[in-house]
C-alpha cells in the first residue's frame, strides 16, 4: 500500500473583525493628544496599509541600526508612540512583579499586555501592520529602544 504525501491545511483568507469605535471617543481624542479627527465608520471600514502589501514582505534589513527608521516612520502618530510606551512598560512592570512575587501565572499577561496596547496603536491610530509580523525580534527591541527614548527626552511623548 502506497502512503500518500502530507499534506498541510488549506489556508483560508484572513477575515478582518470590526470594532464600533464609537464607543471610545474619549480614550481615542486623549491619546491623541485632544486632536484627533473624528473617523468614519468600523474599524476595518478603510484597508490598512501593508496587509498583502509586497513592499512589506520583501523588505529586509541588514541590522537594527537599518531597521529603526523604518521602524520610526511606522509610529509616526504619537498616539500610537503613547499606547507603546504603556503597553511597554506594563509589560516590564508585570514581569519584575511576577518575578518577585513568584507568580508565574502573571508571566502570560507580560506579552498580552505589551501587544494589546501596541496593536491598537497601529490598527487605530496608525492604520498599518505592526513590523512584529515580518520583523518580530527587530520589532521588539525597537519597542524598548523607542522606550528609552522618550524617557531620555530623545523621542517626543
Amino acid at each position: 500500500m502506497r502512503k500518500r504525501p502530507f499534506l498541510p491545511p488549506r489556508r483560508t483568507p484572513r477575515l478582518r473583525p470590526t470594532l464600533d469605535l464609537s464607543l471610545l471617543p474619549d480614550l481615542r481624542t486623549a491619546l491623541a493628544g485632544g486632536k484627533m479627527p473624528a473617523l468614519e465608520g468600523a474599524f476595518f471600514a478603510q484597508p490598512i496599509k501593508c496587509f498583502g502589501d509586497p513592499r512589506m514582505s520583501a523588505q529586509r534589513f541588514a541590522s537594527f541600526h537599518d531597521f529603526y527608521p523604518y521602524y520610526l516612520r511606522e509610529h509616526s502618530s504619537r498616539a500610537s508612540r503613547r499606547l507603546h510606551v504603556i503597553g511597554t512598560s506594563l509589560a516590564i512592570v508585570l514581569l519584575i512583579v511576577a518575578l518577585v512575587t513568584r507568580r508565574w501565572s502573571l508571566l502570560w499577561a507580560v506579552p498580552l499586555a505589551g501587544y494589546l496596547f501596541a496593536w491598537v496603536g497601529h490598527f487605530v491610530f496608525e492604520k498599518n501592520r505592526p513590523a512584529t509580523f515580518r520583523h518580530p525580534l527587530y520589532s521588539l527591541r525597537g519597542d524598548f529602544t523607542m522606550l528609552r527614548d522618550v524617557l531620555t527626552g530623545k523621542l517626543r511623548w
